[in-house]
C-alpha cells in the first residue's frame, strides 16, 4: 500500500491577505493544521520564525517610510 498525502487548504486565499500594494505582502505557505497556524509551538518553531520574520520586515519597511528614511530605527526581540 502507498502513502497517500493530502494537502488542505486551511485559510482561504482571500483571508490570509493583507492586500498590500506592490511586492510588500509576501505571501507564503505553512505545512501546519489549524490549531498550530492559530498558536506557534514556541518562538523556536520554523513557522513562527518565517511568520514573525515577515511582519518585522513590514513593520521596519512602514516605520522608514513614515519617517522618511531620516532616523535609524531600535532593535527590539520578540
Amino acid at each position: 500500500m502507498g502513502l497517500m498525502l493530502f494537502l488542505l487548504q486551511v485559510v482561504k486565499a482571500q483571508s490570509a491577505v493583507l492586500g498590500l500594494p506592490g511586492p510588500n505582502e509576501i505571501r507564503v505557505g505553512l505545512d501546519v493544521n489549524h490549531s498550530d497556524l492559530c498558536k506557534f509551538s514556541s518562538n523556536k518553531d520554523d513557522a513562527y520564525l518565517h511568520v514573525s520574520k515577515n511582519i518585522v520586515k513590514l513593520a521596519k519597511q512602514d516605520m522608514k517610510r513614515s519617517l522618511g528614511g531620516t532616523k535609524k530605527l531600535k532593535p527590539f526581540s520578540t
